[in-house]
């Protein structure tokens, strides 16, 4: 006799989040903010460096930039690296 066999189904699932892991270097200058949309999501630590893991619908465009306005040393004017 034949052995029964259970049903069988087969799921795809699309993730509906991406995980996207990003360093940013400031130059070896430490405490400088990281902005992602404008947004405070990091500090750069004593090196200079600042590591993020961003959950994000899948394509979905950003951007992250330095804000340099609180340390007039740093170039450029404005504040802003993109």
């Amino acid at each position: 006799a034949a052995a029964a066999r259970g049903v069988e189904i087969t799921v795809h699932c699309r993730p509906s989040d991406r995980l996207a892991a990003v360093i940013v270097r400031s130059g070896g200058i430490a405490n400088i903010p990281v902005l992602m949309q404008g947004q405070p999501v990091a500090l750069t630590d004593a090196s200079g460096v600042a590591h993020l893991m961003l959950k994000l619908p899948p394509s979905t465009p950003f951007t992250l930039a330095l804000d340099t306005s609180a340390n007039p040393r740093i170039a450029p004017d404005g504040g802003l690296f993109v």
